[in-house]
């Protein structure tokens, strides 16, 4: 599979189930609810009985008092562990941006190794792993990890020091989150409620998901330090609420595309009209840009002003260097 490795990390799928037993919040009990398989009632018997230990009361105040403990931000925490579950200080200066009370945060996190002692959680992993090994398989089935590779550093320019990983979440229910954790880039990919793989939505569905989310790494970090005053939104997609998260969500679909197109050589017109379709307007606009970009000699960071020219107003974008 080429430099693309697929795991179940045991830190991200500890703080799943550990989230599912505080519904601590909205997100937390739509995306780590109960589904009636036997994985998951296996996990509820195993951690239910502890829904009243420490980690789980400060789970529960995060999800009332800091907005961010939602979204990615829930299972990007798990990265700040060690691979014993002990947590020794570890922080990114993204998280200041998120919350507003990081002592708390790390409160929760050094919590977490002694409910991993009470649960056993160990025990319950180890039992699991021919479970997890079938899943992985079939993600790795309809991933070709050798072709993406070589696709990705040829696009981007050869990206130095950059591996990819699928890490399968089970216990996170219809939701995907990518993000960049030290030099590798990751792809966490949920278990959906229902067969994704057989949806209309997306032909081969796991492998699109799978390329949005390792595309986010590559369109949010240049996006951060932006001044969005000038852009021109006409309208918004359903799940996004604001400007950068929409922003970057319509250039990571239409970049999406434009991979999956030139892994398999073929067009993916129908799928430009589902993501307009589903609210988000520019995506043919962005898509274009890419076509542009892949005819120039420039970086991709060097280039990306001008694909962010198209959600501009008076189409001149400067990126404040602040």
């Amino acid at each position: 599979m080429g430099k693309v490795n697929f795991i179940v990390d045991k830190r991200t799928e500890l703080i799943a189930n550990l989230l599912r037993i505080s519904q601590c919040n909205d997100y937390v009990t739509e995306h780590f609810c109960l589904l009636k398989d036997e994985y998951f009632l296996n996990a509820l018997k195993v951690f239910s009985p502890f829904k009243s230990e420490k980690v789980i009361l400060l789970a529960r105040k995060l999800g009332k008092t800091e907005k961010g403990f939602t979204y990615d931000n829930c299972i990007r925490l798990a990265f700040l562990l060690e691979d014993d579950f002990s947590y020794n200080g570890r922080w990114d200066e993204y998280f200041d941006r998120e919350f507003c009370n990081a002592d708390l945060v790390k409160n929760f996190l050094s919590s977490i190794k002694d409910f991993v002692v009470l649960t056993e959680f160990e025990r319950f992993y180890t039992t699991q792993i021919p479970f997890y090994e079938q899943k992985l398989s079939e993600l790795s089935q309809v991933f070709d990890g050798d072709e993406f590779d070589v696709i990705i550093r040829d696009l981007f320019q050869n990206p130095k020091n950059i591996n990819f990983c699928v890490n399968f979440v089970p216990s996170l229910v219809n939701a995907n989150h990518g993000f960049k954790s030290g030099q590798v880039i990751f792809a966490n990919i949920g278990t959906f409620s229902e067969d994704n793989t057989k949806s209309m939505t997306f032909d081969r569905g796991y492998q699109h998901i799978i390329i949005h989310e390792f595309m986010h790494s590559f369109v949010n970090p240049l996006t951060e330090n932006l001044d969005i005053y000038d852009f021109d939104i006409k309208k918004s997609a359903r799940e996004y609420e604001n400007t950068r998260a929409y922003v970057n969500e319509t250039i990571t679909r239409a970049l999406t595309i434009k991979i999956r197109e030139l892994m398999t050589g073929e067009k993916f017109d129908r799928l430009l009209l589902r993501e307009r379709q589903a609210g988000f307007d520019l995506v043919e606009d962005v898509y274009q840009k890419l076509d542009e970009y892949t005819a120039k000699m420039q970086s991709w960071d060097e280039y990306f002003p001008t694909i962010l020219n198209v959600f501009s107003i008076n189409k001149v974008m400067e990126i404040n260097k602040k």
